[in-house]
């Protein structure tokens, strides 16, 4: 994942990505980078979807596939 968000984003500054293994078919990722772009520009922008096609293509690449999210909804109404 780190090689393809460099090679994505030639204004990196540094970063980490950590994977977390709960299960055997469970991973959590945590992505953190900073890049020398100020945090209000269109740039900014036009960067951070480019993390996260970076991520997408370095997921495809390691044949990750994605569950479909499950929503837990509690209501805070109570009965009457």
């Amino acid at each position: 994942m780190r090689d393809e968000i460099k090679a994505s984003c030639p204004k990196l500054a540094h970063g980490t990505a950590m994977l977390k293994s709960y299960e055997a078919d469970h991973i959590q990722t945590e992505v953190n980078y900073h890049f020398d772009i100020p945090p209000i520009s269109s740039e900014n922008g036009s960067n951070r979807e480019q993390v996260l096609l970076a991520i997408s293509r370095a997921m495809e690449k390691n044949n990750v596939t994605f569950a479909i999210p499950a929503i837990n909804h509690v209501s805070t109404e109570s009965a009457s």
